[in-house]
């Protein structure tokens, strides 16, 4: 199977240049840390070879099917490992076995030789990518205490199933804007993979379980290391997304669990629109499809993302108020206290003129603007050029030329603080 692994792995360390630049640390004889990934002394050394390529077939391996098609993962949980994060790993494993044909089996019954190892005996999430070539089990670590949550464990089980990060795709800066002069780690954690690996055609997906959210390994917290480039969907690059539609998807694709299920069901369907076949013998679709074979489509570009709760896009005359944020039931009392935020995407007309008016502003005062704050990005969309807090913006006019953005956190503790904005085209 080693001639199929052509999806998106390994990709923020796939480069010409020589590894001596980066920091290596020794997790045990056998291994090695590089970011959040591991690899043994073996293929440490391959990545100092010129073909990557030749290093990707020797070293790495899908996990094997089973005589039902069914990719079988062995695994154990290390002693280390207490009880609730215990219950988060399964709860992670579920995330990728209901919507693949990958299948965990505890390795004190299988005794398979390649297994997957959960502790929690380093600080740190990290795993192998795809199956390594030890032969007493790969580490998947999922940290200590609160470190790893579950979908921070889901994401390292992406990467030992053979997935790298989203954000280092070959095509990613048509999505999003890297910041690499804010990024506090080595750059080889934003870089992108410079082969064209194939991806199956599965489109960039903001919401991926292994995509980093906008503030990572950040110098500065008040400014983004990544931010999609369709700004109105910011608030997808969260911390904390599960696994997606389109994880699963490539995961269907690259283990081919649709030939898996062809051996099941009597009728195969052929889905469209990024849907796949599945388990139950009928496609499986994407957020904004629908239809038998998923050919229906209510949106006009996959991936479809809804909507924020809170801000949208705007190109007419405009009130935003903290009684129409609240009345809404965007915050619900019983939820208090909450953290909210907003961002609206404010568009310049070239058939009129924009004024935007703060009629009423008031945040919680900090030095920095830290906890609370408005951004208002006139001369980037995606780095502020202001950030207030306080009263700071009260009775404060605007004249924008071009687009704007203006974000919005609050920490809401009892009541929504005073917020009455005037978006006026004229």
């Amino acid at each position: 199977m080693l001639q199929h692994f052509g999806f998106w792995i390994f990709s923020f360390v796939v480069f010409r240049e020589t590894l001596s630049q980066y920091s290596r640390q020794r997790m045990s004889e056998d291994f090695i840390r590089l970011g959040d990934m591991l690899y043994t002394e073996e293929a440490y050394d391959d990545l100092r070879q010129p073909s990557f390529r030749s290093f990707r077939k020797q070293i790495f391996s899908f996990w094997p099917k089973d005589d039902d098609g069914l990719v079988i993962v062995p695994y154990l949980i290390d002693s280390s490992v207490g009880s609730t994060k215990k219950e988060d790993i399964r709860k992670a494993m579920t995330q990728w076995t209901e919507k693949t044909c990958i299948k965990f089996v505890d390795n004190r019954e299988a005794k398979e030789k390649h297994y997957l190892v959960f502790q929690s005996r380093e600080k740190g999430c990290f795993s192998f990518v795809g199956r390594s070539k030890l032969a007493k089990g790969q580490p998947v670590n999922v940290g200590k205490d609160r470190e790893c949550n579950l979908n921070v464990i889901a994401h390292e089980i992406g990467h030992a199933l053979g997935l790298a990060h989203e954000h280092t795709r070959h095509d990613r800066d048509e999505h999003v804007v890297v910041f690499l002069d804010n990024i506090s780690v080595d750059e080889r954690d934003f870089r992108k993979d410079k082969d064209v690996f194939s991806s199956y055609g599965v489109p960039y997906n903001y919401k991926s379980v292994m995509h980093y959210h906008k503030t990572i390994f950040a110098k500065n917290r008040t400014i983004a290391t990544i931010l999609p480039k369709m700004v109105e969907f910011e608030h997808t690059l969260r911390s904390n997304n599960p696994v997606d539609h389109y994880d699963a998807l490539l995961i269907n694709l690259a283990y081919k669990c649709k030939d898996t299920w062809a051996n099941r069901c009597r009728k195969i369907l052929e889905c469209q629109n990024y849907g796949f076949f599945g388990a139950e013998c009928k496609c499986v679709c994407p957020l904004g499809t629908s239809g038998l074979r998923c050919e229906k489509r209510s949106v006009k570009r996959l991936p479809h993302y809804e909507s924020p709760r809170c801000g949208g896009l705007i190109n007419g005359t405009t009130m935003i108020s903290d009684a129409d944020i609240f009345s809404r039931g965007r915050i619900s009392e019983s939820a208090l206290p909450a953290v909210k935020e907003c961002i609206w995407l404010v568009k310049h007309r070239s058939d009129r003129r924009l004024q935007i008016v703060f009629e009423d502003f008031e945040l919680s005062e900090d030095p920095e603007c830290r906890r609370e704050f408005l951004e208002i990005r006139v001369n980037s969309l995606y780095r502020p050029d202001k950030r207030a807090c306080g009263r700071q913006l009260h009775g404060a006019r605007l004249q924008p030329k071009g687009d704007i953005v203006i974000y919005y956190r609050v920490y809401i503790l009892e009541k929504i603080p005073d917020l009455k904005i005037f978006i006026r085209y004229f």
